[in-house]
């Protein structure tokens, strides 16, 4: 083991190096240091974070965090992350690492906590050693929009237009007043139908509008939503990956009643028309491995799988 190496707390000047260090572990989704600035700036005042750092010499060797989130909040649930530089992995000081901030996360008395890592042999058997198991397997795909044959999909727009249901952005809907509760309605609905959802809490209006409707990635113009008349029935939100200039989405989802329409589909082609007209280069998604509806919808689109993510946890007890 490399004995000159200082384990600290996180500070302004190394955001660039835990940048480069993410992005090693998630290359299928980048970031900018601007945008570990930005969560770190609009993280809601509940969420118990912690962000340490192991230094080297004058090298940032890795890092890692507990988080929380508001959409599966609970005072004593936990997220983890972090990574190591290849040259300094296998020595031991990734274990010294999590151990340090096992220590820090202790003071909370946690029940669980969760961690997300690439189907990495070494990365598994890290985690199954300290008594994690997995309980979501999520497969990552990507698509070029530019690939996109929309002529297949004509027929079935014309289909949903005749029915009186149309696709429009969250631009097209501001004169609506009651747009953020409509979506905020909307989200939570689709939201109980998506595979590994079951834990999600319902946050206030005033917490979605801050973190699904106006966060600085996602502008206004790429959050799509379908309606008919002046009721909401789909949504499919954006959000844009400055790292490498692509698109990522979440959550699509539609109302049980409207269902095997086809209105899913529109709403994904409206995504990649958008994502043709702006220069985006690809569209990034993730979905659960047992969601097999949405998945064979991305497969009809065009998607091509990238590796896949496990999320382990770790169920503790405690108060």
């Amino acid at each position: 083991m490399n004995q000159n190496f200082h384990i600290r707390e996180f500070t302004p000047s190394d955001y660039q190096a835990v940048t480069e260090i993410y992005n090693l572990y998630r290359p299928n989704l980048p970031h900018t240091s601007d945008d570990f600035i930005r969560k770190d700036e609009n993280r809601d005042s509940i969420i118990r974070h912690k962000r340490l750092c192991v230094e080297i010499g004058d090298t940032i060797a890795g890092y890692a965090e507990h988080t929380q989130f508001t959409i599966r909040y609970h005072p004593q649930k936990f997220y983890i992350e972090g990574g190591m530089l290849e040259e300094f992995t296998r020595q031991g000081i990734g274990t010294l690492l999590y151990n340090r901030l096992m220590d820090e996360l202790s003071q909370y008395i946690p029940i669980s906590i969760r961690a997300v890592c690439p189907g990495l042999p070494g990365t598994i058997r890290f985690f199954e050693k300290r008594g994690y198991t997995e309980f979501l397997r999520i497969r990552e795909s990507e698509l070029d929009p530019t690939s996109v044959d929309f002529s297949s999909f004509i027929e079935k727009i014309r289909s949903l237009k005749k029915n009186g249901i149309e696709i429009k952005s969250l631009l097209h809907l501001e004169s609506d007043p009651n747009r953020n509760k409509k979506l905020h309605d909307l989200y939570w609905t689709v939201k109980q139908d998506i595979p590994g959802s079951e834990d999600s809490v319902r946050r206030d209006l005033e917490t979605f509008v801050k973190e699904d409707i106006e966060p600085y990635h996602r502008p206004p113009e790429c959050y799509f939503i379908a309606v008919k008349g002046d009721e909401y029935i789909g949504l499919c939100p954006l959000s844009v990956v400055r790292a490498d200039n692509s698109l990522s989405h979440g959550v699509t989802g539609v109302k049980h009643e409207y269902r095997i329409k086809g209105v899913a589909m529109a709403l994904k082609l409206a995504m990649v028309r958008y994502a043709i007209d702006n220069g985006h280069t690809f569209i990034r998604t993730e979905n659960e491995v047992n969601n097999k509806p949405i998945i064979e919808l991305n497969q009809k689109l065009g998607y091509k799988n990238v590796p896949e993510r496990i999320h382990f946890e770790k169920e503790i007890g405690g108060a």
